[in-house]
C-alpha cells in the first residue's frame, strides 16, 4: 500500500508494473535523504522454486539483458495475488516457464531481495517433478531447463554458473535447512 508522503517518480504497467518512488527520510541522528526504491508487480510477492529429482535440481536457463549473459537459475516470478506462501503461484511459475507439473509443494521460507531498494517479499517453494513427467507447453521466457545433481551446486556457484541472487538466497536457505533436517 501506497503511504501519504510517497511520490512516484515514474511507472510502467508492464507486466510486470514498475514503480520508482521517492521519500524523503529523516534519520533519528537527523541526517535527511531522499530514499528511493522499486516496487514491481504492485507490491505482490514473489515466488522461487526449487524442483526436485531423484537427486537433481531443475535449472532454467533465461537470456538476461541487464547483466548481458545467460543464466542458470531457479524458476521463479511475481505471484498473481497476495496470497501468502504463494504456493499456487510457485507450481504456475514452474509450469509455464519449464513445462513441468510440480507435485508435494512446501513452503521452506521467505527472504526479502534488498531491504532498501527492491523490498520484495519472496517465497521460497520446494516441490517434486515425478521421474516420468512428460513436459507441457511453455510460455517461452526460458531457453532451455536441465537437472542437475545436488552434488554440483556449489561448483555451479563457486563457478558463477548460478549467479543471480534468488537462486543463490533460495539455495543458500534450503541448504542450511536440509544441514538441519527440517527442509523436504
Amino acid at each position: 500500500s501506497r503511504l501519504m508522503n510517497d511520490e512516484i517518480v515514474y511507472r510502467w504497467d508492464g507486466p510486470p508494473s514498475i514503480e520508482l518512488r521517492r521519500r524523503q527520510v529523516v534519520l533519528p541522528s537527523g541526517l535527511s535523504y531522499p530514499a528511493h526504491w522499486l516496487v514491481t508487480g504492485d507490491g505482490r510477492p514473489g515466488v522461487v522454486v526449487c524442483a526436485l529429482c531423484d537427486g537433481a535440481l531443475l535449472l532454467a536457463g533465461s537470456r538476461r539483458p541487464a547483466v548481458g549473459r545467460d543464466g542458470g537459475e531457479l524458476p521463479r516470478g511475481v505471484s498473481e495475488s497476495c496470497d501468502w506462501p504463494a504456493v499456487a503461484d510457485a507450481l504456475r511459475e514452474l509450469r509455464e516457464e519449464t513445462g513441468y507439473l510440480g507435485h508435494s509443494p512446501k513452503s521452506e521460507g521467505e527472504y526479502v531481495t534488498d531491504s532498501s531498494v527492491l523490498p520484495t517479499k519472496v517465497a521460497v517453494i520446494s516441490c517434486r517433478v515425478a521421474s516420468t513427467a512428460s513436459l507441457e507447453d511453455t510460455d517461452g521466457e526460458v531457453n532451455q531447463v536441465r537437472w542437475v545433481p545436488l552434488s554440483d551446486i556449489a561448483g555451479l556457484i563457486a563457478d558463477g554458473t548460478i549467479a543471480d541472487a534468488h537462486s543463490r538466497a533460495a539455495l543458500t536457505y534450503l541448504v542450511s535447512l536440509w544441514a538441519l533436517g527440517t527442509a523436504s
